[in-house]
């Protein structure tokens, strides 16, 4: 029996299993295996009619699954974070009775960009921490102050207002902001334009190539290191009330998910503080510009 055979059959034990329970599994796994046979070139009365190989094919073990929690310590073992400083007028103190939130967003453009863009008088958005697509970490607001990032938007009915009277989550909101891949790109990256013109570069679909593992596993350590509650982890496009944000894009929930839960935060010196005190420690000045 070929090798791509066993893993196929192994695989369709493990999911036959989870949908009609380990009692039925043997006939649900012998039908499946009759249907599959022919594409494997092999005869299906080989298989009807013994019984010693259809228990071997039962007893197959299932595809090992990789170790989320040895991925996560050899990623933050060898962690890249930075502090960066911006103008005092892109954040301000917290205002806020509302419990704290975590908005997942993303740059549409190079994670360079989005620094240079930041840093720029009259663009006026702001985030807590920037994940590069290498899963450097860049901090820019701290985390006790309010970013301006979220825009008009509200949580499940909850919302501060801010000084131009509009809802928003930001005083009660820790942002995280990803680098997009180069095909989600839409802000400008052609040399000699204006930092902070966005213009339709062909990235403004509704999905794109993704984000990196490296990626995944700063942002769920981030999102473990704040405290926030899972049901209060959110995305730009869900608290979002103007209508024309969809970010993060092409994001992946269970990916995030299985770093988050092979996460776990011994040192109380590793936590972030959203309300109210800030915890900046541990990280490197900003990296020297190229």
């Amino acid at each position: 029996m070929s090798g791509q055979f066993t893993r196929f059959i192994s695989i369709a034990q493990h999911q036959m299993s989870q949908l009609i329970g380990k009692t039925r599994k043997s006939t649900a796994l012998a039908l499946l295996t009759l249907l599959a046979l022919p594409s494997f070139g092999l005869a299906v009365t080989t298989l009807a009619g013994d019984e010693n190989l259809l228990a071997n094919i039962t007893n197959l073990p299932l595809p090992e699954m990789p170790d989320m929690s040895q991925k996560m310590a050899d990623f933050l073992s060898n962690r890249k974070e930075y502090a960066v400083q911006i103008p005092s007028d892109k954040y301000e103190p917290r205002k806020t009775k509302n419990q704290p939130l975590l908005v997942l967003h993303e740059t549409t453009t190079s994670g360079r960009k989005a620094l240079s863009m930041v840093k720029l008088p009259h663009y006026k958005a702001s985030f807590h921490v920037l994940v590069m697509r290498d899963g450097t970490m860049v901090y820019m607001v701290p985390p006790d102050m309010t970013a301006y990032t979220a825009g008009v938007s509200q949580f499940r009915g909850e919302y501060d207002l801010a000084m131009t009277g509009r809802r928003t989550v930001n005083h009660f909101a820790y942002q995280i902001e990803m680098e997009s891949p180069a095909d989600g790109y839409w802000c400008s990256e052609s040399p000699g334009v204006r930092a902070g013109v966005c213009v339709d570069g062909g990235g403004r679909g509704k999905t794109h190539s993704g984000y990196t593992e490296q990626q995944y596993m700063a942002v769920a350590w981030l999102a473990k290191r704040t405290g926030v509650q899972p049901s209060r982890i959110t995305t730009h496009h869900a608290v979002d009330l103007s209508g024309t944000r969809s970010d993060p894009r092409s994001f992946n929930w269970d990916r995030f998910w299985e770093y988050y839960r092979a996460t776990e935060i011994s040192d109380a010196g590793q936590r972030i503080s959203i309300l109210p005190q800030p915890v900046y420690s541990s990280v490197n000045p900003e990296p020297p510009q190229e």
